[in-house]
């Protein structure tokens, strides 16, 4: 089985960028997929994101939609709530970041990019099963 990741654009923070920075990373044809955000400074991804399950969902997407505009309400939302956020807890990482509880500030972010590909998985599996 072969998989790429598609596209990514890359948002720098201006502080503490080695971990507020954050990617928005696609698999499968750009048009027909959801960019799911990954800050990088967190180690490690979800299985199903490198493990090929993303990419095989967006392609099954594709097959049925084309390079249609399907999926681009979920991605809106997620980016809002990616920023609404980051926007709430931004003062408690940067304290967190402050306090060299650097360990809890990226576990905090982990959790919440975890959240998001899992929201993602399933938006794309419920779309399937609407074939």
């Amino acid at each position: 089985f072969w998989m790429t990741v598609s596209g990514f654009t890359h948002v720098i923070r201006k502080e503490y960028t080695d971990i507020l920075s954050l990617c928005w990373i696609a698999n499968g044809h750009l048009l027909n997929t959801i960019y799911f955000p990954w800050h990088i400074g967190i180690k490690g991804m979800p299985d199903f994101l490198i493990g090929g399950e993303d990419y095989q969902l967006s392609d099954i997407l594709y097959q049925k939609y084309g390079s249609g505009k399907h999926l681009e309400k979920n991605q809106q939302e997620i980016e809002a709530e990616e920023r609404e956020f980051l926007s709430e807890i931004e003062k408690e990482v940067k304290l967190l970041l402050e306090n060299r509880r650097i360990e809890k500030a990226k576990e905090l972010l982990r959790n919440k990019d975890m959240e998001f590909a899992d929201r993602i998985r399933k938006i794309k599996e419920s779309q399937i099963r609407t074939l």
